[in-house]
């Protein structure tokens, strides 16, 4: 497994960033990679299957100097400013983890919140993809997180809250 650490980028580098790992593993060029990043400046991304226009406020995010982008991953709309993010990429045929969509999220998501109870905190992965906090008597949502396979090659992608 190789580690990636690309500091801040913009939102269409850190997807394009994404993608470019994904075709050189596909290839057999790159091994595995854990990949960390932020955004600069803060940024707006959509799931694969959403509209820009209805999710977005455009106007908005452009007087406010958010970016947008659209992952190649599903999912809902994200505001990615006070976090890490991360992607993941393996060849299915490495059988690193699970075939199945849910027992893939589940192992995946298991490093995230090994790595946040290691640290003090009272993590819980919630199915289909989120890490939840137990606070106050009940859950916050502390990492959402998408996946796309393509190419024999699983991609997930995620957030890990820091405010």
């Amino acid at each position: 497994m190789r580690l990636l650490a690309t500091g801040f980028q913009s939102a269409a580098d850190n997807m394009a960033i994404d993608e470019a790992v994904l075709e050189h593993i596909a290839r057999g060029e790159s091994p595995p990679s854990l990949r960390f990043y932020g955004w600069m400046p803060p940024a707006i991304s959509i799931g694969y299957f959403q509209s820009l226009e209805e999710e977005v406020d455009l106007d908005t995010c452009t007087k406010l100097g958010i970016d947008f982008v659209r992952r190649i991953t599903g999912g809902g709309a994200v505001l990615h400013e006070h976090e890490i993010t991360y992607s993941i990429h393996i060849p299915q045929s490495a059988e690193i983890v699970p075939a199945g969509i849910l027992e893939s999220y589940g192992k995946i998501c298991g490093g995230i919140l090994k790595g946040l109870v290691h640290l003090g905190l009272n993590a819980k992965f919630v199915p289909l993809n989120d890490i939840v906090l137990e606070v106050g008597g009940g859950l916050k949502k502390i990492s959402g997180n998408a996946q796309t396979r393509k190419k024999d090659i699983i991609l997930q992608h995620g957030t890990i809250l820091l405010k």
